[in-house]
């Protein structure tokens, strides 16, 4: 077994370990230039990610520490553009303040951890130490998981970031919509509610990514209950907010006299929430949305079933195994699948829940379907759900 002790004493580390510094400030490329090299490592240079894609393409780094916010060639679009290379070096990165969607975009991409300024020498040692680590002595199959579970761990850690100025920001609206300090125009009202509207969409982010944190590594209790079905799916369709919803278009089917089921409701209700956005978003203005409940007997075992049926585009076959993967797997981007805009969670978390109540999620494969897509999950019975941890292990493989 290896220790990280017996690594650092070793001949190989660190005196033959390479990391390239990309940042376009002076100082800071100069300042850690020096404390890096005063610690035995190889350090290399360069002012932007276009300079340091010609180092990565020449030499073998074992590190990358790199800034986001550069000329000619940011650190998000150098990230993107390693893997042309099909090398795997992780990435820390530094930023001087949290911003959501280029997090968002550094995990699909594989960056391992970040630091944010103004930051201490030492901090930033004990990342690089451990990133170089994790590179040189795991095998692929426990990287691969590492990796995953960094990803998660960086994100926690991120959202914990944004939730402070957020409730804030939330607070502070409220008191403006309220007039607390003053009439407001109708005009200034509309710009608050739009930003409101905004404000909320971010907190709703946040929360799915602590529950998908919470649930993936086993630390949010499934609460199991018996709920009408009929009145959840319509509690989802007035209460969430659903983006594009149009209620009239929602037409609700309940076969096989199915009246209730056994679940965690709050979290079913966002697989049934991201669903049904789904279906508005990628489908036609005034298209219909089709909410089918059934039986379903699955390797002889009575389960619900709930299909989500939209009018929109046909998703292509091939691209079917990717679509619950999206947040995580880097795969998905090689393939330069046409999805609109988005960061994937939504699929990903749905997968995460459903299968912690040991239940099935997909996308139905229908060549009679002209367009349009099915998304259907399955939930046991009530007598068939095994509520043990070691059941729910919250896989996104």
């Amino acid at each position: 077994m290896y220790d990280r002790r017996d690594l650092l004493k070793s001949e190989d580390n660190p005196n033959n370990k390479s990391i390239l510094i990309v940042d376009d400030e002076y100082s800071i490329r100069e300042a850690l230039k020096m404390f890096f090299e005063s610690k035995g490592y190889i350090v290399k240079l360069a002012t932007d990610g276009k300079e340091a894609l010609e180092i990565i393409e020449k030499e073998e780094c074992d590190l990358i520490i790199s800034d986001i916010r550069m000329p000619r060639l940011g650190g998000m679009d150098m990230i993107r553009r390693i893997e042309e290379y099909s090398k795997k070096i992780p990435v820390i990165v530094i930023t001087a303040y949290p911003e959501l969607n280029t997090t968002l975009d550094a995990i699909k991409y594989g960056v391992v951890d970040y630091i944010i300024k103004p930051f201490e020498l030492k901090e930033l040692e004990e990342k690089a130490t451990s990133a170089i680590f994790n590179k040189c002595v795991v095998s692929d199959e426990y990287c691969v998981k590492k990796i995953q579970k960094d990803k998660i761990d960086f994100l926690s850690k991120y959202t914990h970031e944004l939730r402070t100025p957020l409730t804030s920001i939330v607070g502070w609206l409220k008191l403006l919509l309220m007039e607390e300090f003053g009439k407001i125009q109708p005009q200034q009202f509309e710009v608050l509610k739009n930003v409101e509207k905004n404000v909320k969409k971010i907190k709703s982010l946040i929360d799915d990514i602590v529950l998908l944190y919470s649930l993936i590594n086993c630390e949010e209790k499934l609460i199991l209950k018996e709920y009408n079905v009929a009145d959840l799916i319509n509690t989802v369709i007035s209460e969430e907010k659903i983006e594009n919803i149009e209620k009239q278009n929602i037409e609700i089917k309940i076969y096989d006299g199915i009246e209730k089921i056994y679940c965690d409701k709050d979290k079913i209700k966002r697989v049934l929430a991201h669903l049904i956005e789904n279906g508005f978003k990628y489908s036609f203005p005034n298209n219909k949305i089709n909410i089918i409940v059934r039986s379903f007997l699955y390797n002889n075992e009575n389960y619900v079933k709930i299909s989500i049926q939209d009018e929109g585009d046909k998703i292509k076959h091939t691209n079917r195994r990717l679509l619950f993967r999206k947040f995580f797997d880097s795969d998905i981007l090689k393939e330069k699948i046409d999805f609109k805009k988005g960061i994937g969670i939504g699929l990903t978390l749905s997968k995460t829940i459903v299968e912690s109540h040991n239940g099935r999620i997909w996308l139905e494969h229908n060549e009679e379907l002209e367009k349009g897509n099915i998304f259907s999950f399955i939930l046991p019975v009530k007598d068939k759900i095994n509520n043990n941890e070691n059941n729910r292990n919250g896989s996104y493989n």
